[in-house]
């Protein structure tokens, strides 16, 4: 069943990166289907380059699910790309990245067991969760220095309403072993506080 929703869900996403390459101009298409091979080849084999190691993985569902959407979205809007785009899309990414690597903190010990070389397996609990606190905080950073910087408005600080949420979970936090609900709990922060920025981000 979750298979089946993930593939109406990319079809869904590809019908519609055509119908904005028709709204808006060809370069949608583009960023649609790189953003789709991105995701697809992640997991999918033969290519299936979340195992690669070395962070490989990460990084491409940091483009893909992060920094794509977001500079598509500003060129839809705009209709050019330039640096806010980046500033815009990046506090994103990185938080989208969060959701994965504390994901991949929750299962850190089935992965080593199978030799799944995520970047908690590569980096180890202690400094996956150090990772964990520089992606939070810079997604923040980048935040407040675009609002401050550019030309978005400053109510658009009003998204670093979502920073406790992310921060919340990172009290007595086990470095060592991170048992189970620790890592549940880091986990559900991540996507909380990821969906509330956005949301508030948006407003």
């Amino acid at each position: 069943e979750i298979m089946s929703l993930g593939l109406i869900a990319l079809l869904i996403s590809m019908v519609c990166s055509l119908w904005l390459g028709l709204l808006v101009a060809w370069p949608m298409i583009i960023f649609g289907a790189a953003a789709l091979l991105l995701g697809y080849f992640y997991s999918v084999p033969p290519v299936r380059y979340a195992d690669w190691g070395f962070g490989i993985g990460e990084s491409g569902l940091f483009v893909a699910l992060g920094l794509l959407p977001a500079v598509a979205s500003y060129y839809a809007q705009v209709g050019r790309l330039d640096a806010l785009a980046l500033w815009s899309g990046v506090p994103f990414a990185m938080l989208v990245s969060l959701i994965f690597l504390t994901h991949s903190l929750l299962h850190h010990r089935r992965d080593w067991l199978i030799r799944k070389r995520t970047l908690a397996v590569s980096l180890g609990l202690g400094r996956a969760i150090d990772l964990s606190t520089v992606l939070v905080i810079g997604a923040f950073i980048f935040i407040l220095f675009a609002a401050t910087v550019s030309h978005l408005p400053l109510r658009t600080l009003i998204a670093l309403l979502g920073l406790p949420i992310a921060t919340g979970a990172y009290t007595q936090l086990d470095r060592k072993s991170l048992p189970p609900a620790q890592g549940a709990r880091l986990y559900t922060a991540a996507i909380h506080a990821t969906l509330a920025t956005a949301l508030l981000y948006t407003l």
